[in-house]
């Protein structure tokens, strides 16, 4: 992943940010832990408010496969955990530093028997499973967003969720002449809006998440 520091744009003001955070629901010490690893190393990841909606999607539509494009270190697998602890998830991150502090996450979680984590490319990964999935996450690095919506369209079920993060891409998206990463993202959202196949909401927590439902 690509991501931008946090620190570099805000999205609405910093005590409203606040005032959402205090209300969240209590994070394992794990959870915390990670949060702190991020922080301290400057590593991205979704965050609470996007983890607390990835657990109400999942527990929404009652999950029982995932699969994510760009696991990170497996806060986000976590999260989805909590809205379906008994789905099967498959992680995929290019880093096995990553991959090495996930599977201690989730060892210390005591739910490593669900999740199967690839050092790989996705989109590798993903043409290699045939699904139907509940959820695709998508969080790979930004210019190779728009390969994912056919990818994920052939292996969703119908009303199975594509979620991808950083779609407002820190403000980005609406400022002249666009680098390779916000194009990337700016085609991704293209994609998944003009396709009567999806129904997609691009919603402003965070970073800007979008969630889109396989209609057909």
């Amino acid at each position: 992943m690509s991501d931008t520091p946090d620190s570099l744009f805000q999205m609405i003001a910093p005590g409203i940010e606040t005032y959402i955070d205090d209300l969240l629901p209590e994070r394992s010490s794990t959870l915390l832990a990670m949060e702190e690893d991020s922080h301290r190393n400057g590593f991205p990841i979704i965050g609470p408010q996007v983890g607390r909606m990835l657990e109400l999607l999942a527990r929404m539509i009652d999950a029982g496969s995932i699969f994510e494009c760009g696991s990170g270190f497996g806060y986000s697998a976590l999260w989805f955990l909590r809205g379906a602890p008994e789905a099967k998830i498959i992680c995929t991150d290019g880093s096995s530093a990553n991959r090495d502090k996930a599977l201690a996450a989730f060892t210390k979680e005591k739910v490593p028997e669900r999740i199967t984590f690839h050092t790989a490319i996705a989109q590798d990964v993903l043409r290699q499973q045939d699904g139907p999935f509940d959820i695709i996450f998508n969080d790979i690095d930004k210019e190779q967003y728009p390969e994912i919506p056919p990818l994920a369209k052939e292996r969703l079920r119908v009303g199975g969720l594509l979620i991808t993060d950083n779609t407002l891409w820190y403000g980005k998206v609406i400022e002249d002449n666009p680098d390779a990463a916000t194009r990337g993202v700016l085609e991704y959202n293209r994609l998944v809006t003009d396709d009567p196949e999806w129904a997609t909401i691009l919603l402003s927590v965070r970073d800007g998440v979008s969630v889109s439902m396989k209609v057909r």
